[in-house]
C-alpha cells in the first residue's frame, strides 16, 4: 500500500462548467507541508499555461489535499493548507470551442495487464489562438505545453504518479507509479464530458 496526495483543481467560467483535473503524488512526512507543495506544484502549472484559456476562465486549485490509499482508494487524510492557491484566471482574449483543447500524456514504467501505465491531463478549453491553420496545435503552444508539464512533473516537493485505480467497488488491485515523462500530441483534444 503506498499513501498518496490527490490535489483537485476545479475549471469554472464557461458552459458545460464546472470541470476538475485531478492529479496524484506520494505523501511525504511530514504530511502538512507536502501537502502545500502538492498544492503549489498544481497551481504553478496551470499558471503557466493560463494564457491558453479565455478570460472567463478560472481554475481553483482546492485548499483541501485529500490523502487516500493507492490499493482501494479509501479516504485517509483530508488537509486543508495553510496557504490556499490563488485562482489561476485565463488571459486569452480569443474566442475558444467548448469542448476542444490539449491533451498531456503522463508515461511511467508501470505495466499492468501487458499495457503501459499512463495518464492524462485535458486542458479544455482552450482559446483558438493556440490553432494552427491546419487544424493542430502551434509550434508555439506545443512548447510551453511541454515545458510546463515537465516543470510539473520535476517540481521540488512530492513524487508525482499516475494512480491506476482499482479496477471495481471493493476491489484492493490499485497501485500508483512515478510519472518518468509527458508529451503533448500535436492534435487538437476532444472532450465529450467535461469532468475527467
Amino acid at each position: 500500500m503506498t499513501v498518496l496526495y490527490h490535489a483537485t483543481a476545479k475549471w469554472t467560467g464557461f458552459p458545460g462548467a464546472p470541470g476538475y483535473t485531478n492529479l496524484y503524488a506520494e505523501t511525504t512526512d511530514p504530511l502538512a507541508s507536502g501537502a502545500q507543495d502538492m498544492a503549489d506544484n498544481v497551481r504553478a502549472f496551470f499558471d503557466a499555461v493560463k494564457g491558453f484559456f479565455y478570460s472567463s476562465v478560472n481554475i481553483q486549485v482546492q485548499a483541501v489535499v485529500e490523502t487516500i490509499d493507492d490499493t482501494d482508494g479509501t479516504l485517509q487524510d483530508a488537509i486543508t493548507v495553510g496557504t490556499p492557491p490563488a485562482v489561476v484566471v485565463g488571459t486569452s482574449a480569443s474566442q475558444y470551442a467548448g469542448p476542444a483543447g490539449a491533451c498531456i500524456t503522463w508515461r511511467t514504467a508501470g505495466i499492468i495487464g501487458g499495457r503501459h501505465v499512463r495518464g492524462r491531463t485535458f486542458l479544455v478549453p482552450m482559446a483558438v489562438n493556440q490553432y494552427d491553420t491546419d487544424g493542430t496545435l502551434t509550434s508555439g503552444a506545443l512548447s510551453i505545453l511541454v515545458s510546463a508539464a515537465s516543470a510539473y512533473r520535476t517540481a521540488t516537493g512530492p513524487t508525482k504518479v499516475i494512480w491506476h485505480r482499482p479496477t471495481g467497488p471493493g476491489a484492493t488491485d490499485g497501485s500508483s507509479f512515478t510519472i518518468t515523462a509527458n508529451s503533448v500530441t500535436d492534435k487538437v483534444a476532444y472532450l465529450s464530458s467535461r469532468r475527467d
